[in-house]
């Protein structure tokens, strides 16, 4: 009689089903994923969005029909840009101004660097720092005014 009075009924849990079970989730993480929501749709708008626009690259694109309504054409246009005459030259110029780039703009931001760290009137160095980046910024394009690729690439 005294095991009778000690035992007590099994405890039965309540199963929620998978919805229940995720909503709490995200009922209880509801200010986390309000702090993702902006990256999310950054990523969308501009990472994702941009890509629907690539089909067009595989259709004869009409404006009044839009994207939906305009004929594919598959790889035409792919093999005809690779059939021109001039592919192979921009292919090499592509990887000359690639090849240049690297092997004189990367040292030329360590020297700097450098040298920037041997400035001994700390203001100055600081003040140097910040607006050498901004003139690179504000500059037209290094490809468009140097001499050294127009030297070096031939134009057809």
């Amino acid at each position: 009689m005294s095991n009778a009075l000690n035992e007590f009924p099994p405890v039965i849990k309540k199963r929620y089903s998978f919805f229940f079970t995720i909503m709490g989730n995200v009922n209880r993480d509801r200010h986390l994923l309000m702090l993702l929501a902006l990256p999310i749709i950054y990523y969308l708008v501009f990472m994702y969005g941009p890509m629907f626009g690539v089909i067009i690259a595989f259709k004869k694109f009409d404006a009044a029909k839009g994207f939906f309504g305009s004929p594919w054409v598959g790889l035409k246009y792919f093999e005809k840009f690779i059939d021109d005459a001039f592919f192979w030259q921009a292919v090499k110029n592509t990887l000359v101004l690639g090849l240049l780039s690297m092997l004189f703009a990367m040292p030329a931001s360590i020297i700097l660097a450098l040298l920037l760290n041997e400035i001994p009137n700390n203001v100055y160095k600081r003040f140097a720092q910040t607006t050498c980046p901004h003139s690179f910024f504000l500059r037209p394009r290094r490809e468009q005014n140097s001499l050294l690729p127009k030297l070096l690439i031939k134009h057809p």
